[in-house]
């Protein structure tokens, strides 16, 4: 019984409905402010019909391109010396660079990050300056 209700009530069309157009902007609320989304749909059919007529890209000779592989991504490797490097034997540093064991340390692959600033900034974060009261308190 409530499945023929339902028949009649989707039969039913709002007035606002009408024009083939939801009412508001297509998200649930009818703030008169917000633009339509769907007011420009001669646009999509005009972009359309331009990519079906198309079909497959070509350049201008009139031949189609060639199928463009995906580039392989490259194995785990250092930047200093091109080695393979393992799960557990990749060291990565903090300019961002990935090394085996021999090249890890900062001074064997004249690392750019700067080591001298970022202690000062770690110091002065962690030990702000101390200082007396120079008004003594009544």
């Amino acid at each position: 019984m409530q499945t023929a209700v339902d028949d009649e009530d989707e039969d039913k069309v709002p007035a606002s409905q009408s024009n083939g157009q939801p009412e508001g902007n297509g998200f649930g609320n009818s703030d008169d402010r917000t633009p339509n989304l769907d007011s420009h749909p001669s646009q999509a059919a005009d972009d359309a019909a331009a990519a079906s007529a198309s079909g497959e890209e070509r350049p201008d000779n009139g031949q189609p391109l060639a199928p463009v592989r995906a580039k392989k991504k490259m194995a785990k490797r250092c930047d200093w010396c091109k080695r393979k490097t393992g799960l557990a034997s990749t060291y990565i540093c903090r300019c961002g660079k990935s090394f085996c064991a021999a090249h890890r340390y900062a001074e064997v692959h004249r690392c750019s990050h700067d080591y001298r600033t970022e202690g000062r900034h770690l110091l002065q974060r962690s030990n702000p300056v101390v200082k007396a009261s120079k008004v003594h308190k009544i």
